[in-house]
């Protein structure tokens, strides 16, 4: 389990440059491990030791500027390789910090700093499954009255094929947590998936001198709506003190993250003994969905849920599927 592999892909300085030194400068580098059990701290300590090293690539070197932070990502495509985004700058140990503890005290060291949060929205294009009639006939034969909401069906009462298309929100929570270690199990155990649990956050800092809790964010989260974009962390020292910052992104969908697919096909199932309970978990023919001149229909038939035809007044029947594995998340931000 060791680092084979370091190569620079882009270093630069950032704002003003100075001649004599002591700079700002953004690196990246491409790490190779030799095991995909390899974390980020094995990792970030291929880069330097926070604080202490100095930046040096090629033929350039800055004695005035150290390693601030190592903020390693793994390459979604190869286990083994890792992108790595670190900073350098000169050493600011000596200067004030407005970070505050859970006890609503500013705080010098980073380890106890309480966590950071913040919000974005971003939008992902969605089937439209369900959608209100406005018009401009009523469709009673196929209970759809005007202002009746329902799947979205043309006057046949057949599903539009291909589906229309809507854009979804999605919410996503970003919380930064300090500590002294990097928490490498919460990789394994949360990302990409979802909450098959309740998920609650809390964040209470109190104000010694008024003696309530002025700062506070309380968020639930549903069963399958919170999901685990990706989980981060950041090698840092602040004041003389190491610490890492782990980076939690949590998106979330108000409806769920589980697939809601209308039952709808082609085929329908066939037995000459055909009963929903009695089948169930039985061999059932398929035999193709033909219209009132015997021909195969050219529109997905709304089913039951059994393999049946449902009634043109019934309401869509769904079929809900997990597309992420989905586990208990009591234990994210701890």
């Amino acid at each position: 389990m060791t680092v084979t592999s370091t190569s620079l892909l882009r270093a630069q300085p950032t704002g003003q440059v100075k001649l004599g030194g002591a700079n700002t400068y953004t690196t990246v580098h491409r790490v190779v491990t030799d095991d995909v059990d390899d974390g980020v701290q094995t990792v970030a300590a291929a880069i330097g030791t926070v604080g202490e090293t100095t930046y040096a690539e090629g033929d350039e070197t800055d004695t005035g500027a150290y390693l601030q932070s190592v903020s390693p990502k793994r390459d979604k495509d190869k286990s083994l390789y890792w992108i790595v985004t670190s900073q350098w700058a000169p050493n600011d140990s000596d200067d004030p910090d407005n970070h505050l503890n859970e006890d609503g005290e500013l705080e010098a060291d980073p380890t106890k700093w309480i966590d950071d949060v913040s919000f974005s929205t971003s939008y992902e294009s969605r089937p439209l499954l369900e959608a209100v009639y406005r018009g401009p006939n009523a469709m009673d034969h196929i209970g759809r009255p005007i202002g009746s909401g329902g799947p979205v069906v043309n006057s046949a009462g057949a599903l539009i094929d291909p589906p229309l298309e809507t854009q979804h929100p999605i919410r996503t929570h970003h919380i930064s947590q300090y500590a002294a270690t990097y928490p490498e199990w919460k990789v394994a155990a949360f990302q990409n998936a979802v909450n098959s649990q309740i998920l609650t956050y809390t964040l209470n800092v109190p104000d010694p001198e008024l003696g309530h809790h002025p700062l506070q964010y309380n968020k639930q989260w549903d069963i399958a709506t919170a999901r685990v974009d990706s989980i981060t962390g950041t090698w840092g020292r602040k004041n003389g003190i190491f610490y890492w910052r782990t980076d939690i992104n949590v998106s979330e969908d108000r409806s769920t993250w589980r697939l809601q697919i209308p039952d709808a096909g082609f085929e329908r199932a066939w037995d000459v003994n055909y009963d929903p309970v009695e089948t169930t978990g039985e061999a059932i023919h398929v035999v193709a969905l033909t219209d009132v001149h015997g021909q195969p229909v050219r529109h997905p038939v709304r089913l039951d849920g059994f393999g049946a035809v449902l009634g043109s007044t019934q309401p869509t029947k769904y079929l809900i599927y997990s597309k992420y594995i989905e586990t208990p998340m009591g234990q994210l931000f701890q």
